[in-house]
Order: structure tokens, then sequence, then C-alpha cells
């Protein structure tokens, strides 16, 4: 069940009573997973984002002169939901740039035919069923195939309700298939964005 609720003049997205997103206590978190990738990228074009969310990080990635981005959202309701969130995401859907695919982001990562300058995988908690797929070795090497000379794959994980076992556990993986990594703190604290590339 996907819902948004208004609270307080601030928009929350549920998924099955969790809040996923909000359009200002997660703005900051939700922007910089876009916006780290694509600057740290010298020339980014060809962009994959898995996970629509409410679309503030699909709005961030718009607003540098990426050529295409690809969004992967396995729900429908998801995406009916982030069309909502137009006022805090510039209503990113609506951008030119923008092809939307239904489905899993796993799967069409592992067998889309293009390659990517940058790739942003936004998943929810570990701990929500099927989120632990996003967070393997397996993944992060299909990933990794996908990137194009010089690519850069970033990767969110929402750290603050894992514990430091888990945590290392997931940069170490990560760390497995990239060989160069660096890892970055979004303030107030809680969420990191693992970045990962050739060197």
């Amino acid at each position: 069940t996907v819902t948004v609720v208004e609270s307080g003049g601030e928009l929350y997205l549920k998924v099955n009573g969790k809040t996923d997103a909000s359009s200002r206590g997660d703005l900051r978190s939700q922007s910089l997973l876009s916006h780290l990738p694509a600057l740290l990228h010298p020339d980014p074009q060809q962009t994959l984002l898995i996970g629509l969310g409410s679309g503030i990080s699909l709005g961030a990635l718009e607003q540098h002169p990426v050529t295409s981005i690809e969004c992967v959202e396995i729900s429908p309701e998801v995406v009916h939901a982030a069309r909502l969130f137009q006022e805090a995401n510039g209503d990113a859907l609506a951008d030119e740039r923008v092809r939307l695919i239904i489905g899993d982001g796993r799967n069409h990562t592992a067998h889309v035919a293009a390659s990517f300058d940058v790739i942003i995988s936004q998943p929810s908690n570990l701990w929500i069923a099927g989120m632990a797929d996003l967070f393997t070795v397996e993944f992060f090497q299909a990933c990794r195939s996908k990137l194009a000379p010089g690519g850069i794959m970033c990767s969110w994980i929402q750290a603050y309700s894992m514990t430091s076992a888990d945590f290392r556990t997931i940069v170490r993986t990560f760390a497995r298939v990239f060989p160069h990594v660096t890892l970055w703190e979004s303030v107030p604290g809680g969420d990191y964005f693992l970045v990962g590339g050739e060197g």
C-alpha cells in the first residue's frame, strides 16, 4: 500500500505504513544522492536511477546537463505518488530526458544493453523485504558492468536502522566490486552514500 500523507505542511510518502520519503526532512539526502555522482563525473550524459520514491532525487539529477535518464521504479503506485510531490521535485517526471520504466531495478540493470556514465541506486531500508538484493556483490557487479569508461555508481545506505556490523558488510561488499570507493555522509547523519568507480 502506497500513501501520501500531509502533516505540518510536509508531505510524506509511505509504503506499507513506513515513511520512505518526505518533502522536507529527507530533502538534503535525496538531493545529495544525485548531486554527488553528477558532480564527481567530469561529463555525465547517460544516467540510470534505480528507484523513484518522491522524485526528488530525479529532480536533482535533472539539474545537471545530462542527456538521458532511465528511471526504474518497481511500483506503479509510487509513480502516482511522486506526482503529488511536484512542488518538491520540480515536476521531475515531465522532463523530456526521462525514460520511466516500471520494473525491477536489479533485473533491469542485469539485462539492459546500454551503458551509463552514472548509476544511482536508492533502495529503501535494508530490512524491508526485497531490498537486500540491491546490496549484493551480484547487483554491484551488474552495475559496474554497465558503466561506461570513467563511469560512477552511487548507492544510498540508510544506516540509522541497521547494526554497525551490517553497515561494514555493505561497505566491504561494495569495495569488493569497485577498485576506487569513497564514503560520504549526509549531515546531520544516518544517511550515507557509497561512490564507486574504476579510479
